[in-house]
């Protein structure tokens, strides 16, 4: 009798056991459930907040800049219709963009941002985006037209203090309302939007249209210069075509390659513009070209972790045989995020403007 109570509460105390552990286990995994809601909760599709500030000094005795305390009338110190003026030597923001996007979930995303850096809140980029396909996704609302690397890189992450001349052109450096289908596929990747064009929202529509390939490695990224790049050569290529129904001879068509290799970067660019297609460059866009092919090439060469160094030469390939040369050295405090540029740049002109170089120190911290 006793060997059988002894052996029953032996047995009850083994199932108890063996409840409590199934219990522990349980427990356990409904600890290991809640960590991954947590862990998706932080994950969860919602606005994310970026956006970057870029602030420089520059200095020019070949640029003239008005006095407006030394304007004449209303009290002030000069006749009506005159002014003072001054060398080119003071601060300014270049870039103030904050930027709000997020997935929205079920494929689609979003994206909106505005430039402060004139002291008032000036819309860049507002659109929602959404999957087609594995390899297809589209866009729709107010975006730049994917037709030059050069003008479609952030601000934040040039290699030089400004893009390139072609990269700064009006037609596919402005933003543009429209309609864009992209296709990524191995290492090919294509484009094509429908915008409104010169004419808004008129009948008249403007095509863009794209065709780049990755020829080496992974291809170069949406970034300027050799930080990050790769050990391996990474070579990429794209041709780009863009007309606006709305004008008579304004088809653009546009040529890019992009190399790193390492510590290297190398990359050019060309565009063929028709009668009605033109460029502004020099101080104040003072000077035009139209009816040509402007080229240019940057190479540039990374000495350290922290150190790269940058040449540029542009031909606008216009009527005063201009062309300029800038030289700079970024201080990559944390690769593009955090970053001071020092350049120095010198525009060639026959135009009466005359010859013109500027001298600029630049920060970028970035969000």
């Amino acid at each position: 009798m006793n060997t059988f109570i002894t052996s029953a509460i032996a047995l009850t105390a083994v199932s108890a056991s063996a409840f409590a552990t199934d219990n522990g286990w349980v427990s356990l995994d409904q600890e290991i459930n809640n960590l991954n809601a947590s862990l998706a909760a932080q994950n969860a599709t919602g606005p994310k907040l970026g956006g970057w500030i870029q602030a420089r000094y520059e200095n020019s005795s070949d640029i003239q800049v008005v006095d407006p305390s030394a304007g004449g009338g209303g009290g002030g110190a000069l006749a009506p219709g005159t002014s003072v003026t001054h060398d080119l030597s003071g601060f300014r923001l270049s870039s103030v963009r904050v930027e709000l996007s997020g997935d929205a979930g079920s494929g689609y995303s979003y994206k909106v941002s505005f430039d402060l850096a004139s002291g008032a809140a000036l819309l860049q980029d507002a659109y929602a985006q959404f999957k087609l396909g594995d390899q297809v996704t589209g866009k729709i609302g107010l975006f730049k037209p994917d037709f030059l690397r050069s003008s479609t890189v952030d601000d934040n992450k040039t290699v030089l203090l400004d893009r390139t001349i072609i990269g700064s052109g009006h037609e596919w450096n402005d933003r543009d309302a429209g309609l864009e289908v992209g296709f990524t596929y191995d290492m090919l990747r294509a484009s094509v939007s429908v915008l409104n064009g010169s004419d808004l929202e008129g009948k008249e529509l403007a095509l863009c249209a794209k065709v780049a390939v990755n020829l080496m490695g992974g291809g170069v990224g949406k970034v300027e210069g050799a930080y990050g790049a790769p050990e391996a050569m990474a070579l990429s290529a794209g041709l780009s075509y863009r007309d606006d129904a709305n004008l008579d001879k304004a088809t653009t068509i546009g040529f890019e390659v992009e190399m790193t290799a390492g510590a290297f970067s190398l990359a050019g660019e060309m565009v063929q513009l028709d009668t009605n297609n033109f460029i502004d460059f020099g101080p104040a866009g003072a000077l035009t070209t139209s009816d040509s092919t402007p080229w240019d090439v940057t190479g540039s060469y990374l000495f350290s972790e922290h150190w790269e160094g940058v040449a540029r030469y542009e031909n606008p390939d216009d009527a005063d045989n201009s062309n300029q040369m800038s030289f700079g050295v970024n201080y990559l405090v944390s690769g593009h995020d955090i970053k001071w540029t020092a350049e120095y740049a010198a525009l060639s002109t026959d135009n009466v403007l005359g010859d013109v170089s500027v001298i600029s120190l630049g920060i970028s911290v970035s969000m």
